[in-house]
């Protein structure tokens, strides 16, 4: 799910991004729905709600005590021969491969880069408890670590009835999103092909259950 669907997830209280309030009822609709992809999607989009809202809480806080997150975030700005990159590790890997003809780097230049990273992701936690912004920090990293793990969970458990296939496709659209598809309107985001697969498998498996 991508950060630019931000103001579309939104909701989530500060408090349930703290304390998890936002996820506690779910066990009970999980039962009651029968099938627990209907449950795990539920906590998907709670996740995703509590991950966004803590972003914005501490990219706030980032702003008060004038610290550049990206700086920090994962990507470091890398000389190549056609020009100036901002890469994460990844991309720093893959550009020092046997072949690559563009944005080519030495070996050398690929572990002063992966060095440079690893250096910035060392040094921010220090820097968050100096200015008294790591629990924030915290938050968003915990409730961005939850969502991908539900998110990996969702996509692997098989739905055993028809709502639960429609759940894993609001697992990743938000109401305002199926609203506008039911009438024909795309939605912010091409669904991923690892949703596609997921609920392909489903409606195959489905289909043939009926048909047995």
């Amino acid at each position: 799910m991508s950060i630019s669907r931000r103001n579309a997830l939104l909701g989530a209280t500060a408090a349930a991004v703290v304390t998890g309030a936002a996820v506690a009822p779910l066990a009970m609709k999980a039962a009651l729905a029968g099938d627990p992809v209907i449950g795990l999607s539920d906590q998907l989009r709670a996740a995703s709600k509590a991950w966004f809202s803590a972003t914005d809480t501490f990219e706030d806080a980032t702003h008060r005590v004038n610290i550049n997150d990206s700086y920090y975030s994962g990507l470091v700005s890398v000389k190549t021969p056609d020009g100036r990159a901002c890469w994460g590790a990844s991309e720093i890997k893959a550009a020092a491969e046997d072949g690559r003809l563009h944005h080519r780097l030495t070996p050398d230049e690929r572990d002063a880069a992966l060095a440079e990273l690893e250096r910035r992701q060392r040094e921010y936690p220090k820097k968050c408890r100096e200015l008294g912004i790591e629990p924030l920090r915290q938050a968003r990293e915990h409730w961005e670590a939850r969502f991908w793990d539900l998110q990996a969970r969702l996509l692997d458990m098989p739905a055993t009835t028809t709502g639960g296939v429609l759940a894993k496709l609001r697992g990743f659209y938000n109401a305002a999103e199926i609203a506008d598809m039911r009438t024909g309107g795309d939605p912010d985001t091409d669904l991923p092909v690892e949703f596609t697969a997921s609920i392909y498998r489903d409606l195959e498996r489905l289909a043939e259950e009926a048909r047995s």
